[in-house]
């Protein structure tokens, strides 16, 4: 009797299991909240790359498991294909065998290699992540395709040694690395070197800009072998291809030994951008020893040493995560992207809608609900390019953040 209440309960707890998964699969992702992909302390964090080759597709994963006495062997993955980002149907999930797909693990980050064919060229591809002993599901969205085809190209940048990619668009100074070309013969591979660092965004209540727009131009080009170990040297960002002569390429941003990590003085200075004013930065820039400038400048507005090193603390926390999310051509921090989350830090709700994704931070030390919306902006060095679409009405809240930030408050 006692085991057939058990069974009972256990069947009852797998319906029941069942019943909540299909209820959120069966959303939109557009009703989808997807604040956890931007979130460090995430039950997990996912990276990934792709390579394709018309309906062909290889997508890597690197799995790493935050929650503490959680195994690999507690969670399952899925993967499948949707049309829309408003359509309710569930696509026909295929289940990824970590025991096939394993690449290699350490500790807690793994990683997996998948072959996936999409014959009916759908342009979404849906991960479904579910932790088994926390009754939790995840959704994560991959944009394969836009009308014009595949957004992604047959190379990826490999760590020199391991078979799997780097899982980032920047290298540190004098990182040897491989570039892998994963469908098709082997060809030899072309990098141009553009020398623009770019400037930081502008904040989002700047809606006309007095800037102008720079113009890229390269001022080197070599070839290297399929495969060849090398190294870069020049600062600025290399664009890479198999076929010089069209638009398909992967970009890479050279960076210093402790990206993304803000550590040498220009790295440390260059951020407070978005917290000085234009005087103040300039003194910052033009002092004869920064550091020492940057530290009576810190205590000056905080008026605190403690608030100070507090500041420093909390910020280049925000930047240095900056940097490791939203890379691509340029710094993570100077991004659009970049520039919300370095000064509001994780979105508490994060919206996909096509072409575009809504980030949502709640009531916050007394800045009310803030919407930010960024559009995907078609761009060759990078499929994953988003524009902020600015409004004046930010500045007050803009502003009372920023105050909050020099006096030492909003990490608090």
């Amino acid at each position: 009797m006692k085991n057939t209440i058990l069974l009972c309960c256990s069947a009852l707890f797998v319906f029941l299991f069942g019943i909540q998964f299909t209820a959120i699969a069966q959303k939109p992702i557009t009703e989808i909240n997807f604040a956890h992909i931007y979130n460090p302390n995430a039950t997990y964090n996912l990276d990934y790359e792709v390579a394709s080759n018309e309906d062909d597709y290889k997508l890597f994963l690197k799995f790493n498991i935050n929650a503490q006495g959680q195994l690999l062997s507690n969670f399952q993955m899925f993967y499948g294909f949707k049309d829309s980002y408003t359509s309710n149907e569930i696509p026909e999930y295929k289940q990824i065998d970590f025991a096939e797909a394993k690449i290699t693990g350490e500790r807690n980050t793994h990683y997996l290699g998948v072959d996936i064919k999409n014959p009916e060229k759908k342009s979404i591809l849906m991960l479904r992540v579910i932790q088994t002993q926390g009754q939790k599901e995840f959704f994560h969205v991959i944009k394969l395709r836009n009308n014009e085809g595949s957004l992604y190209t047959t190379i990826l940048p490999f760590e020199k040694e391991r078979e799997i990619p780097l899982f980032r668009n920047y290298v540190n100074g004098e990182e040897e690395f491989r570039i892998r070309q994963l469908f098709g013969s082997k060809e030899d591979i072309t990098f141009l070197h553009y020398p623009e660092t770019f400037l930081a965004a502008e904040p989002p209540l700047v809606i006309q800009s007095t800037r102008e727009s720079p113009e890229l131009n390269t001022d080197s080009t070599f070839v290297k072998r399929e495969g060849e170990a090398i190294s870069l040297a020049g600062e600025g960002f290399y664009f890479i291809q198999t076929d010089a002569d069209s638009n398909e390429g992967i970009s890479l941003v050279l960076t210093d030994r402790f990206f993304p990590k803000a550590a040498l003085i220009d790295d440390v200075i260059e951020p407070f951008v978005y917290l000085s004013s234009s005087a103040e930065y300039e003194q910052l820039t033009n002092a004869e020893n920064p550091k020492i400038a940057l530290d009576e400048h810190l205590i000056k507005i905080s008026r605190s040493q403690d608030r100070s090193k507090t500041i420093v603390r909390d910020y280049f926390r925000n930047v240095e995560r900056a940097n490791a999310l939203f890379t691509n051509y340029k710094y993570g921090w100077k991004t659009d992207k970049g520039l919300i989350y370095t000064i509001y830090g994780n979105p508490d709700e994060v919206m996909l809608i096509d072409n575009s994704e809504e980030w949502i931070y709640l009531n916050r030390a007394g800045i009310p609900r803030l919407r930010f919306t960024f559009t995907r902006i078609e761009n060759i060095f990078s499929p994953k390019h988003y524009v902020l679409l600015r409004d004046r009405n930010y500045a007050e809240f803009w502003f009372r953040t920023v105050d909050s930030w020099r006096t030492g408050r909003q990490g608090q």
